[in-house]
């Protein structure tokens, strides 16, 4: 059962969730160099229509679990979707790679996805978000309540920049 403080906007669990955001890189298969996505999102079974998109970049899809109720629950939901997304990916020439950036493709030869909301965040930012070619790993704990928020940051606080830095 989930409580919510709606003055605060926060929304509890009455057990600790887990959710995964895997933000990676398509890459051409024979050169490794980033590729646009084209195609890939219409080949997916619909089955995965909400659980893969694209991202910023046409080259970077993301992949997001489902709600989890464990690490191992996590793992076995992300790893099937790498492989059905990597077998579609396959078929068009293209491999997933995961890093924190691309180590030789450049930002500017770089297409923003079409969507409307990327295409109007580009114009805003410009080239300071269009720099961010980056590949990123989220991931959410959904914990009972405010305060146990707070107590989870404060923990991981002295780890952060360990985190970071991977």
């Amino acid at each position: 059962m989930s409580h919510c403080m709606s003055e605060r906007g926060f929304c509890g669990n009455s057990l600790p969730t887990l959710g995964v955001e895997l933000e990676l890189q398509l890459v051409d298969a024979g050169t490794l160099a980033l590729r646009r996505g084209d195609g890939l999102f219409a080949d997916l079974p619909t089955a995965l229509a909400s659980s893969v998109r694209p991202e910023f970049h046409a080259s970077c899809v993301e992949i997001n679990t489902d709600v989890c109720k464990s690490v191992d629950e996590v793992g076995r939901d992300l790893e099937a979707k790498l492989r059905r997304v990597a077998d579609v990916a396959a078929n068009r020439g293209m491999s997933l790679a995961w890093g924190g950036t691309h180590p030789f493709s450049h930002w500017k030869d770089q297409v923003v996805t079409s969507d409307p909301r990327y295409r109007t965040l580009a114009e805003s930012y410009q080239e300071t978000l269009l720099r961010q070619l980056t590949f990123g790993l989220h991931v959410h704990v959904g914990v009972g309540c405010a305060d146990g928020a707070i107590r989870a940051c404060d923990r991981i606080r002295d780890y952060l920049p360990i985190l970071l830095a991977l």
